[in-house]
């Protein structure tokens, strides 16, 4: 099940983060930053007691993506999208569809902001 992120649940969303995208690691403060600036664009997927996945998307200028591991420092004014900045699932959690549902999340959130 998908529910909104809270600050409480950063320390399992990092963990996951450097799990799933070994490759790609960023800092935790891009993780703390994201979630502040825009809290209603970060869910977490988790069982009723342990996170699994998640999806961060803040307000951004399309076709201007954000670099890896770089702090946004605040949303632009001229913000035309929501664009997704990270979306994680453990492997056991996959093949149930909750990509598909944390980008469904993400859409009706776009929608109610008119992006």
């Amino acid at each position: 099940m998908w529910r909104q992120m809270t600050a409480e649940d950063l320390p399992a969303v990092i963990a996951i983060g450097n799990a799933v995208h070994v490759g790609y690691p960023e800092d935790s403060r891009i993780f703390v930053e994201r979630f502040e600036l825009f809290p209603a664009g970060c869910f977490v997927l988790e069982d009723g007691t342990t996170a699994h996945g998640y999806v961060i998307a803040h307000p951004w200028s399309l076709g201007d993506a954000p670099s890896l591991n770089t702090l946004l420092n605040d949303i632009p004014a001229t913000a035309d999208c929501l664009y997704v900045h990270d979306l994680a699932v453990v492997p056991s959690a996959r093949a149930a569809g909750a990509g598909t549902a944390a980008i469904e999340r993400i859409k009706s959130v776009a929608r109610s902001m008119g992006v």
